[in-house]
């Protein structure tokens, strides 16, 4: 019986997001990073399961605990915000960034808890769950693709990291991923473009900071 498909893709995101968390692994070269990363992720799912079901900020806390260190959330924010970034004070892009952090990571944790059962019958025991499909060249600004595929149902939904390589810790670090068709960056940027016009950078980190207070005061 087939599941719903786009429910399942969309918490299957916030596993991406869940399992991205491992990425930053010291000294490993993005292949071997995003090859480690899968087992570790889906034994944090399997552990957390019914917590997560039960409660959506076990997922948020989870994800956000582990995942938020090791994303380059400047670059990413400055990549959505587009020309809105322009002229803007580091303040105003680190108020962004993380009033954007809680909201999707707060969206993509609520898909989880609600169809991590789906998630869990997906991935356990399903033998090899994720395989890497192309690796690209670090290009002349140290970024990378990591192509792969997750096989959560037919056919499989392919998964594109991009991550940069941060020289100061050797470490490497996303900066978005697309799923499913669905790029990161570019979702968010058709979102928030449209508000900024009409309201302004800080019009627009004004209206996620009260989404996301309200969001947790129900």
């Amino acid at each position: 019986m087939k599941t719903n498909y786009r429910g399942l893709v969309a918490a299957c995101f916030g596993l991406v997001l869940l399992l991205a968390s491992f990425s930053t692994q010291a000294n490993k070269d993005p292949e071997a990073l995003i090859q480690s990363l899968f087992d570790d992720a889906v034994e944090v799912l399997l552990e957390n399961r019914d917590a997560i079901a039960e409660d959506r900020r076990v997922a948020f806390d989870l994800i956000d605990e582990i995942l938020s260190p090791h994303v380059e959330y400047n670059l990413m924010s400055r990549l959505i915000l587009g020309r809105h970034a322009r002229g803007a004070s580091d303040e105003t892009i680190d108020r962004f960034a993380d009033a954007f952090r809680e909201n999707a990571i707060r969206t993509y944790s609520g898909t989880l808890s609600d169809h991590v059962d789906e998630v869990v019958r997906a991935v356990d025991g399903n033998g090899q769950v994720m395989e890497i499909v192309r690796v690209t060249d670090p290009d002349s600004r140290n970024r990378v693709q990591v192509q792969t595929r997750l096989r959560i149902d037919d056919p499989a939904v392919p998964v594109n990291y991009e991550l940069i390589l941060d020289e100061d810790s050797g470490s490497w670090q996303i900066y978005n991923i697309s799923l499913e068709g669905f790029n990161f960056v570019i979702n968010y940027r058709n979102e928030y473009g449209s508000v900024a016009d009409r309201h302004g950078l800080d019009g627009l980190i004004e209206r996620l900071e009260e989404r996301n207070a309200r969001a947790w005061s129900n």
